[in-house]
């Protein structure tokens, strides 16, 4: 009897360290920290905004220079000779319309004992519009007045011309022409003197150096 209940008393102190040592390892294992959830990985960043480098744009060339616009001079002024009246003249030359002028000759003159002056107003067409150099084609009247002492006589004609006329931006010009013109005879006497212009019908040259002023 004493041999079963040390029997006993042995088994239920083994059970009683079987417990204590379960309920340690159970006490043990609840104090085990518990590892926290891993975060969640962050959202990979954007990729920056590249630069956007446009090509460069191609040469420009430089604007060409503008050019100004011819002004047309409408009144000139020059040094005139032929057309029958002399050689020591000059002319005023104007010029309303593109092709048109009206060419207004004047000359001294001495005839033999004589003196006088005269006038050669001309139409003139021209081919091409200022400032081009141009043929040109013309017909005028001649009037030529001589004096002698006291005794004056006069005598008219006519005259037609083909030329050419080099012309410049800055108004400077040249003329040379040739054609026929007609002048009547004229006698002037005083005191025994006597002056004479013969004219007649015959070759005829202008020649002209001019400036159109405005």
């Amino acid at each position: 009897m004493r041999d079963f209940h040390g029997t006993i008393s042995v088994a239920s102190s083994i059970v009683a360290w079987l417990v204590a040592a379960q309920a340690a390892q159970a006490q043990t294992t609840d104090a085990t920290p518990v590892p926290a959830p891993a975060a969640a990985p962050a959202p990979a960043a954007a990729p920056a905004p590249q630069p956007n480098y446009a090509p460069p744009p191609p040469p420009t060339e430089p604007p060409a220079p503008v050019e100004e616009p011819y002004r047309r001079r409408i009144v000139g002024v020059g040094y005139k000779i032929g057309n029958g009246i002399g050689f020591l003249g000059g002319d005023l030359i104007v010029a309303p319309i593109d092709h048109l002028a009206i060419d207004l000759q004047a000359s001294y003159a001495e005839y033999g004992a004589a003196t006088g002056y005269g006038l050669a107003p001309e139409l003139v067409v021209h081919l091409k519009k200022a400032p081009e150099s141009t043929p040109y084609f013309g017909a005028g009247m001649q009037y030529v007045k001589m004096t002698l002492g006291s005794a004056t006589g006069s005598v008219t004609g006519f005259f037609a011309n083909a030329g050419y006329e080099w012309r410049w931006d800055s108004g400077f010009g040249i003329q040379l022409g040739g054609g026929i013109q007609h002048l009547g005879r004229v006698e002037v006497e005083d005191r025994g003197q006597t002056a004479t212009y013969e004219g007649g019908t015959g070759f005829n040259l202008e020649f002209g150096v001019r400036y159109m002023i405005f």
